[in-house]
């Protein structure tokens, strides 16, 4: 299944059953297990008479499991995934291994803020005379209102002003985090041991990014002072470490681009405050908060977009960081974070060049973001000229919004597939080595360039020394055969929840000090 994403990574279906009918025109062999299957969840015993068909089930598994092995290896090693398969096949032990840990959950702070979210979700459906949930009835009583509005949505309910609104929104947002964040989560914790056992995947992504299920890790709240949501995660013996990359997907791009990217990092500055003093045109010591955020947001924002559309997306965020920015700021502030960083947007112009001419391009790792499709798809505009003077014209003529996201999406999977493999790889460092030392500390979860370690408290400096020295020297050399071209940095941290952590976070030289 790994070895078909690699090779294809925009179809939908991965399964064994599917890849082998499209591969070796198998027969179906899952069908006739199923009604056994389903009778099984109202059983706590298996029947004597299910042992031949499981039997015969699982037999056909590892045959064509086996027979699908030997028809994808050869296509690997043509189109040169080889290494990377290798580190996904490693990484996959990681994983299951995680799984298999799962992560303790404080269940007695989860009951309580049950009783406290489900009383005020109570409390808040007494207070309206109209059903809060019937979308009718919820526009009918904004007009009465003298609200003059045509749809309830929360876009249209975050621009109007009054307690009818405000209210409106306090419930549905408590309604989302009972049903999706805490009784959503407590669905997933384990009787046995009182845990969660995400399960993460592999080939779910084209860009090579994680994904997790059983709960989704991926989709976990950050902390707001209303809800501290990583206190519900701690560690089997109180203590947890966890590993954040500091700003991973930039310095990948400025290892792809070279240039004045990479030489931020090099010399360890901010990217934000270089950022800042070009496009405000000003010493960083001069620079507000608010501009400051519109930094930040410009450098995450406007990354992979070279079409006109990055003013708006710019706009957008600004304005959901609490940040309001006008049109014409927003199209001069990302007009000088693309003259910032001219190498950055020739590569991105290669990049997109290789799309047109070849159909895909390849990141560091050897991973392949294939275009889905025929090249005709790609609209008039042929592609963009060598010269970035004539690329940003050729851009400036490409107005397809379907265009635009496809080629915003394959220059993002070279940098975000390239940061995921290496996160991947880091993982398996450290739980290689955790095991190596025989110590009991071990991976828990992975959320992103996120890792964390359930750790031992008599262990923790080691589990802290170890995290530090893979992340900031991942093997990509022995790994995929290149040296990376920026130094990574990263964030190591301890305490009882995730939350704590995030709070005890040490200062990069301090780091070095205590781990280097």
């Amino acid at each position: 299944m790994i070895a078909a994403h690699l090779l294809d990574e925009n179809s939908s279906d991965h399964s064994l059953q599917s890849l082998s009918i499209k591969h070796l025109n198998a027969p179906v062999w899952k069908d006739e297990w199923k009604p056994y299957e389903k009778s099984l969840k109202d059983l706590t015993y298996l029947p004597k008479n299910f042992l031949e068909p499981l039997t015969k089930y699982n037999n056909s598994d590892v045959k064509w499991t086996n027979l699908l092995e030997l028809h994808l290896i050869p296509q690997l090693k043509n189109a040169g995934l080889m290494s990377l398969y290798r580190v996904e096949m490693e990484n996959l032990k990681t994983l299951a291994a995680m799984t298999c840990h799962g992560i303790p959950i404080n269940q007695r702070l989860l009951n309580e803020w049950e009783r406290n979210y489900q009383q005020e979700l109570s409390d808040l459906t007494n207070s309206f005379t109209f059903n809060p949930n019937s979308s009718a009835q919820v526009l009918r009583h904004l007009q009465q209102a003298g609200y003059s509005v045509g749809s309830t949505g929360a876009e249209v309910l975050s621009g109007l002003h009054g307690e009818l609104p405000t209210r409106l929104l306090r419930y549905r947002r408590v309604g989302k985090i009972l049903s999706t964040y805490l009784e959503g989560l407590r669905a997933h914790i384990s009787p046995v041991d009182g845990r969660i056992h995400p399960r993460y995947h592999q080939n779910r992504t084209v860009s090579g990014r994680l994904s997790s299920s059983d709960p989704n890790g991926q989709n976990f709240p950050r902390d707001t002072d209303s809800l501290p949501y990583r206190q519900l995660f701690c560690g089997t013996w109180g203590l947890l470490t966890r590993l954040d990359f500091n700003q991973l997907e930039l310095r990948i791009g400025g290892h792809y681009s070279k240039g004045e990217l990479a030489k931020v990092y090099h010399e360890d500055r901010d990217i934000h405050d270089n950022t800042g003093e070009r496009i405000w045109r000003k010493a960083k010591e001069q620079i507000s908060d608010n501009e400051r955020v519109v930094s930040k947001v410009t450098n995450f924002t406007a990354l992979y977009d070279p079409f006109d559309s990055a003013i708006g997306s710019v706009k957008l965020q600004c304005e959901a960081s609490g940040v309001p920015i006008s049109w014409s700021d927003a199209r001069s502030v990302v007009t000088d974070f693309r003259g910032t960083y001219p190498d950055w947007w020739t590569f991105v112009a290669s990049v997109i060049r290789q799309v047109y001419n070849q159909g895909w391009v390849r990141a560091d790792s050897g991973r392949i973001r294939r275009a889905p499709g025929s090249l005709s798809n790609f609209g008039k505009a042929g592609p963009p000229p060598a010269d970035l003077r004539g690329f940003w014209k050729w851009a400036g003529t490409v107005h397809e919004k379907p265009l635009q996201e496809l080629l915003r999406s394959i220059v993002n999977s070279l940098v975000q597939g390239l940061a995921a493999d290496i996160t991947k790889l880091v993982g398996t460092v450290i739980d290689k080595r955790l095991r190596a030392r025989r110590l009991q500390s071990r991976l828990c979860c992975n959320v992103h360039d996120e890792l964390l370690i359930d750790t031992h408290p008599d262990e923790a400096k080691e589990v802290a020394r170890i995290a530090w020295q893979a992340a900031t020297n991942p093997p990509t050399e022995a790994a995929f055969g290149f040296t990376l071209g920026v130094p990574l940095l990263v964030d190591i941290s301890q305490g009882e929840t995730w939350s704590d952590c995030k709070k005890n976070k040490k200062k990069e030289n301090k780091l070095k000090e205590v781990y280097g």
